[in-house]
């Protein structure tokens, strides 16, 4: 009896081991029929329909951000430094997401506004990790850019 419960939290153990999820091949993604409304003056209320080729159901591989293209490129806003934020996470290979992400279009907050474009224009990134932290993750899709109106 000691030996049946031993291999059973062994084989328990072995499940819950970190994934190596550099081995895993790398998909890819498209992303459309993006819509989007305000909630609030900080935060959106953002849509889209995805497609993953290749998926591979493992638990917290893929994931999305939303990305403001700015006068030097892209950026993505994060709420606490040095933390990699995702917005959702997908364990089906298609389907509809939403996702709510902070913005700031409040004109005061002029220290944040300078290096955005005008007017505000985003764009839906998914992701796969690369990594078994949380900041390694490669773009596998993104959506076409969509302007965010005041």
């Amino acid at each position: 009896m000691k030996n049946y419960i031993a291999a059973i939290l062994s084989l328990a153990l072995v499940g819950c081991a970190s994934v190596d999820y550099s081995q895993i091949e790398k998909s890819t993604a498209q992303v459309d029929y993006v819509s989007h409304e305000r909630s609030g003056d900080k935060s959106i209320n953002v849509s889209f329909n995805y497609a993953i080729d290749n998926f591979s159901n493992v638990e917290n591989l893929y994931g999305c951000t939303l990305h403001y293209l700015t006068k030097t490129g892209f950026t993505v806003l994060i709420e606490k430094q040095g933390y990699y934020q995702k917005a959702c996470e997908f364990n089906a290979a298609s389907g509809q997401a939403t996702m709510q992400w902070k913005i700031f279009l409040n004109e005061d907050d002029e220290s944040k506004m300078k290096g955005f474009t005008h007017p505000l224009q985003a764009q839906i990134r998914l992701t796969q990790k690369t990594a078994s932290n949380n900041q390694s993750a490669t773009i596998i899709g993104s959506s076409a850019l969509f302007v965010i109106s005041k």
